[in-house]
């Protein structure tokens, strides 16, 4: 494993210095590992119990770019900046919430909003509508839980807590529009084939904070190529899962050092060669300790998309 030094220049945003491995061995590819979701996904569709949601759940935790909304793109759900830190918390904790919680939440941001984007699933084998074409009692279920839980963060005491729960700077809360959305992952596509009229009702469960959608349409979103999976004991993040694709760099040291349990995930991921896992591995420490150096107010010199390994 040779470093690759960055080149010091003038300022003091130069002082500090990372190196980057060059003959790393290499994480998988986004093609391959897309293709390999798709062919996989369609597997567990085929095969899975399609009234039971824990199979399809453990499945989304351990890739998570197969859920929607901390991708970044122009079209996202959750908006373009993307997810804070790249982080999706896995039944996250809310405040005010007792009796249901998510089954996965992003962070996101912009200039004007924190956007916590809600994900609720449903097993995919459930309907959507009975036969006469009302809703079923359990799609009114879900919708119902959702709206508890836009009530309960519409509340601004509940809206400091998530705050304070998941390490917001403090200024966030005041500064910053509180604008939850909600996502409802349910039943299949094939309902609505044989049944095309039942889409424009379908449609009518929208609104600009809330968007429905079945298990057909969940697919590799490369904007989150980079996201893991955390689980939160009391304010601390423990990681989950990584993905394949997963590198290590100046972008990720903070959540490096912030977040506990990255040997564990690494070790435990099914698909990773025992090279590249060992890799990770080794390199870990030195990436915690940038990122130490860095929550505690340094500044790397400018990085860029090159800078992983």
């Amino acid at each position: 494993m040779t470093p690759r030094g960055k080149a010091q220049g003038a300022g003091q945003l130069l002082k500090k210095r990372f190196a980057t491995a060059s003959n790393a061995p290499p994480p998988w590819g986004w093609d391959v590992y897309s293709r390999w979701l798709k062919a996989a996904w369609a597997q567990l569709l085929r095969s899975s119990d399609p009234l039971k949601e824990e199979p399809y759940r453990q499945f989304l935790e351990s890739h998570p770019c197969l859920i929607p909304g901390g991708e970044g793109t122009g079209d996202s759900f959750g908006g373009h900046h993307g997810s804070w830190n790249g982080v999706v918390i896995s039944q996250p904790p809310l405040p005010g919430i007792t009796r249901r919680i998510p089954d996965f939440m992003w962070l996101t941001k912009n200039s004007e909003d924190i956007i916590p984007v809600l994900i609720e699933l449903e097993a995919p084998g459930k309907p959507w509508f009975n036969k006469d074409g009302k809703r079923s009692a359990k799609l009114t279920e879900a919708q119902d839980q959702l709206a508890e839980w836009r009530q309960q963060l519409d509340n601004p005491a509940n809206r400091q807590l998530l705050g304070e729960m998941y390490s917001f700077p403090r200024r966030w809360t005041y500064d910053y529009n509180f604008v939850p959305r909600l996502l409802l992952i349910y039943g299949r596509r094939e309902e609505f084939r044989l049944r095309p009229w039942l889409s424009q009702k379908r449609r009518a469960i929208r609104d600009p904070a809330t968007e429905a959608m079945t298990f057909d349409r969940i697919k590799p979103l490369v904007g989150s190529r980079d996201a893991f999976s955390v689980r939160m004991e009391n304010t601390t993040q423990i990681v989950i899962a990584v993905p394949p694709t997963f590198r290590l760099g100046p972008a990720l040291a903070e959540s490096v050092a912030a977040v506990h349990g990255w040997e564990a995930a690494i070790a435990g991921n099914e698909v990773l060669s025992a090279a590249r896992k060992d890799f990770l591995l080794t390199r870990l420490q030195y990436w915690r300790d940038i990122g130490l150096r860095r929550l505690q107010g340094e500044k790397l010199q400018h990085h860029d998309d090159q800078d992983w390994e």
